[in-house]
Protein backbone atom coordinates (compact mmCIF):
# COMPACT_ATOMS: atom_id res chain seq x y z
CA UNK A 1 0.00 0.00 0.00
CA UNK A 2 1.42 2.94 -1.27
CA UNK A 3 1.55 5.71 1.57
CA UNK A 4 -0.74 8.47 -0.25
CA UNK A 5 -3.11 5.56 -0.03
CA UNK A 6 -2.43 4.88 3.36
CA UNK A 7 -3.20 8.63 4.44
CA UNK A 8 -6.42 8.97 2.50
CA UNK A 9 -7.88 5.72 4.41
CA UNK A 10 -6.68 6.71 8.13
CA UNK A 11 -7.85 10.38 7.14
CA UNK A 12 -11.19 8.47 6.51
CA UNK A 13 -11.01 6.16 9.20
CA UNK A 14 -10.38 9.55 11.97
CA UNK A 15 -13.88 11.08 10.14
CA UNK A 16 -16.00 8.18 11.06
CA UNK A 17 -14.41 7.65 14.23
CA UNK A 18 -14.41 11.28 15.53
CA UNK A 19 -18.33 11.67 14.27
CA UNK A 20 -19.19 8.60 16.13
CA UNK A 21 -17.53 9.63 19.41
CA UNK A 22 -19.21 12.67 19.04
CA UNK A 23 -23.04 11.23 18.39
CA UNK A 24 -22.43 8.53 21.28
CA UNK A 25 -21.43 12.23 23.51
CA UNK A 26 -24.70 13.39 22.51
CA UNK A 27 -26.54 10.53 23.05
CA UNK A 28 -25.45 10.60 26.28
CA UNK A 29 -26.42 14.03 26.58
CA UNK A 30 -29.89 13.27 25.89
CA UNK A 31 -29.99 10.35 27.91
CA UNK A 32 -28.77 12.18 31.09
CA UNK A 33 -31.40 15.22 30.41
CA UNK A 34 -34.48 12.68 29.54
CA UNK A 35 -33.68 10.49 32.54
CA UNK A 36 -31.66 12.65 35.15
CA UNK A 37 -33.03 15.95 34.99
CA UNK A 38 -29.84 16.87 34.01
CA UNK A 39 -28.85 20.37 31.64
CA UNK A 40 -26.30 19.49 29.37
CA UNK A 41 -28.39 19.50 26.45
CA UNK A 42 -30.20 23.13 26.65
CA UNK A 43 -31.09 23.29 22.71
CA UNK A 44 -30.29 22.08 19.48
CA UNK A 45 -28.37 24.58 18.73
CA UNK A 46 -25.80 22.86 21.43
CA UNK A 47 -25.93 20.12 19.87
CA UNK A 48 -25.28 21.24 16.34
CA UNK A 49 -22.08 23.45 17.51
CA UNK A 50 -20.79 20.52 19.12
CA UNK A 51 -21.21 18.21 15.95
CA UNK A 52 -19.48 21.08 13.67
CA UNK A 53 -16.90 21.55 16.39
CA UNK A 54 -15.80 17.59 15.92
CA UNK A 55 -15.70 18.07 12.27
CA UNK A 56 -13.37 21.07 12.61
CA UNK A 57 -11.41 19.28 14.88
CA UNK A 58 -10.54 16.01 12.96
CA UNK A 59 -10.09 18.46 10.10
CA UNK A 60 -7.52 20.40 11.63
CA UNK A 61 -6.13 16.96 12.93
CA UNK A 62 -6.09 15.24 9.32
CA UNK A 63 -4.09 18.04 8.25
CA UNK A 64 -1.60 18.10 10.54
CA UNK A 65 -1.45 14.33 9.80
CA UNK A 66 -0.67 14.84 5.99
CA UNK A 67 1.82 17.52 7.03
CA UNK A 68 3.69 14.98 9.08
CA UNK A 69 2.69 12.28 6.45
CA UNK A 70 4.42 14.10 3.48
CA UNK A 71 6.68 12.17 1.41
CA UNK A 72 10.40 12.66 2.59
CA UNK A 73 8.97 13.72 6.00
CA UNK A 74 10.43 11.78 8.77
CA UNK A 75 6.81 10.03 9.37
CA UNK A 76 6.87 9.42 5.79
CA UNK A 77 4.33 5.84 6.13
CA UNK A 78 5.99 4.43 2.89
CA UNK A 79 9.57 4.51 4.49
CA UNK A 80 10.22 7.06 1.86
Amino acid sequence: MDGKTLVQKVSTSTIIFMLSIGLIWEFYEFFGDTFFGTNMQPNLEDTIYDMIFNVFGTLIIIVIAKVFWSPGSRGDPSGG
